[in-house]
């Protein structure tokens, strides 16, 4: 997957990355995933894909408002974690130590960020309700 010239730079331990956050899936109750799509800078390697828990802040509005929550929309059963730097340093350093090698060719990695910020492989999630 090439992506030179697409989505914000970032480098870690010294390797140049490409990032960027795509589209969402909503499953149930409101419950969506946002896809962090990460490559190599300088290489067409293999691509990895991550899906992030982000719960749409405005499908929940009036739900936070009934709650009076203000500064910060923290509900029950609820993730609003916003995808940044610090958080796609953390996700490519765990996907590394978990083998991918983005200048290497090959398939792309499929993970879910669990709430303890492991990587979840996608595989393991099929047919449950709460991932894509």
């Amino acid at each position: 997957m090439a992506s030179h010239g697409r989505g914000r730079r970032i480098s870690v331990e010294g390797v140049t990355y490409r990032w960027s956050v795509r589209g969402s899936r909503t499953l149930g109750e409101g419950v969506a995933y946002r896809l962090l799509s990460i490559v190599a800078d300088e290489a067409t390697g293999q691509a990895l894909h991550v899906w992030v828990r982000h719960d749409d802040f405005w499908l929940h509005f009036s739900d936070l408002t009934r709650l009076r929550v203000r500064a910060s929309p923290a509900s029950p059963g609820r993730v609003f974690r916003g995808i940044k730097p610090g958080l796609v340093a953390q996700v490519i350093a765990a996907a590394r130590t978990r083998g991918w090698e983005a200048s290497r060719r090959g398939s792309t990695l499929e993970f879910v960020l669990g709430e303890d910020q492991r990587l979840l492989p996608l595989a393991e999630f099929s047919g449950r309700d709460e991932v894509p």
